[in-house]
């Protein structure tokens, strides 16, 4: 599995199986109830009303990537649960 299906997918559904029953709802539910007012305010400051703001975004992912996802991963190595607890509340 490429690294970016780790962190597209499989993380996602892991936390979804181990800590969530299984249950989307309940995974968006408790996600939704740890969003601070303060990060919706920054998520919310766009430049120029946009409604998104995707160099923000892009530069916020390429950040974490190098700083979370690719650290300590050596392609071909078997990544540890050790990886998937750290880099859970990244994703």
């Amino acid at each position: 599995m490429i690294l970016f299906q780790v962190w597209d997918t499989s993380i996602i559904e892991s936390a979804m199986a181990a800590f969530y029953n299984s249950d989307l709802t309940t995974m968006i539910n408790s996600i939704q109830s740890n969003i601070t007012d303060n990060q919706l305010q920054l998520w919310g400051d766009c430049e120029g009303n946009q409604t998104v703001y995707p160099n923000v975004f892009a530069s916020e992912s390429i950040s974490l990537a190098c700083k979370y996802a690719y650290r300590n991963a050596t392609p071909g190595s078997t990544l540890t649960d050790e990886y998937f607890l750290s880099r859970l509340p990244i994703v």
